[in-house]
């Protein structure tokens, strides 16, 4: 998890039990900032509508939209009201980890291991950014690679 968002997260963690609805709000900005590796935008919403069709995991859509939504309306008038709900705020903390995972960790684990075990050679590259063209910058999973080479 990038520095910038492990310090709110931390926070979130720290004020869980005082406060969850602070907790749903620190972590639904530890999203936000997440997003923000991945797109320049200043809407959340939009940002994670970006990375629907850019193929983005529906089960990490959904994550991203349950903390998007639980940590807006601990902030704002809404349907939910978390004062004295630590569960689900609790739960939040491991949406979060998820969606790192899936936006930011993963990524960088494929890339290096990639960079480290595939040829530099011209022709191999360029046959991997095109397959990565044609696939519309659909994130792998690191157990969709494994599959792959399995089969």
């Amino acid at each position: 998890m990038p520095d910038d968002t492990r310090a709110d997260f931390d926070e979130a963690r720290s004020v869980l039990d005082l406060s969850p609805r602070s907790a749903a709000a620190l972590l639904r900005l530890c999203i936000q900032k997440l997003c923000k590796h991945r797109l320049p935008g200043k809407d959340l919403n939009n940002d994670i509508a970006v990375l629907v069709k850019q193929g983005l995991d529906p089960l990490v859509q959904k994550a991203l939209d349950i903390v998007r939504v639980v940590g807006n309306n601990a902030v704002h008038p809404g349907e939910l009201d978390l004062k004295d709900d630590r569960a689900t705020a609790a739960k939040l903390f491991e949406l979060v980890n998820r969606i790192a995972q899936d936006l930011i960790t993963h990524p960088k684990e494929l890339q290096e291991l990639f960079e480290e075990k595939v040829p530099e050679e011209p022709s191999v590259r360029s046959l991997s950014a095109t397959r990565q063209r044609s696939e519309h910058r659909r994130p792998f999973k690191l157990s969709e690679i494994v599959r792959n080479q399995l089969r």
